[in-house]
């Protein structure tokens, strides 16, 4: 019991204790978890644009051209939100789907669009 108060003591110190000798590494260790959350973050962030380029790609047969396209324009929920407006909103001409699949694609799109507004 000692020694858990102990530590408890020392780890308050450390987080309370304004001195050259203790901020230099908990500065470290607060850089050190923020890179770790935030890489965490991006990470399920881009989720539902990941989720539609599998869909996508499960559903369609696409040709290579098109794969590559669906892979730059599902790279982040940003795009992805950019895509649903510019060709399933604004009906655009797009020079990789047309029809059915565009169709298709937009339906999926909309679907992930929809996750992430929530």
């Amino acid at each position: 019991m000692k020694k858990l108060f102990l530590v408890v003591i020392l780890i308050l110190a450390f987080f309370s204790i304004d001195h050259k000798m203790i901020n230099e590494p908990r500065e470290n260790l607060f850089n050190t978890l923020a890179d770790i959350l935030s890489g965490s973050m991006k990470a399920t962030k881009d989720r539902a644009a990941k989720e539609a380029n599998k869909h996508i790609k499960n559903i369609l047969e696409l040709t290579p051209a098109q794969s590559t396209y669906v892979d730059t324009h599902s790279k982040t929920n940003q795009k992805l939100r950019a895509f649903n407006t510019r060709f399933c909103i604004n009906n655009d001409f797009n020079l990789y789907f047309q029809g059915n699949d565009l169709r298709q694609v937009c339906q999926i799109i909309e679907l992930q669009v929809k996750k992430i507004s929530n």
